[in-house]
């Protein structure tokens, strides 16, 4: 009887292709990433967390990447303390974290 209700059937396909949405947006996120548009990839980790809060567990990687490959110089790839803290503050700042 399960087998043919047309509601159950729809709400389960409807659930599936929502959560292959959201992958998507995590996999289009990390290829950002891997392109070096490090701002468009965190802009679309933000959409994907507001959708499905289940993702919140991948959040420590993006904060670490991005702060490592966005905020700390990315030409020294290590912290210069001759840099303002203003500098610092504001480029986090622009991420949103």
């Amino acid at each position: 009887l399960l087998a043919f209700n047309a509601g159950i059937f729809i709400t389960d396909h409807v659930h599936f292709q929502y959560n292959g949405f959201l992958l998507a947006l995590l996999i289009l996120s990390a290829h950002m990433i891997n392109n070096g548009q490090h701002l468009f990839a965190a802009l679309l980790f933000s959409v994907l967390l507001n959708m499905k809060h289940l993702f919140l567990a991948l959040g420590p990687a993006y904060f670490v990447y991005l702060l490592r490959y966005h905020c700390i110089e990315p030409a020294s790839r290590c912290w210069n303390p001759s840099h303002s803290a203003l500098g610092f503050v504001a480029r986090f700042c622009v991420l949103g974290l």
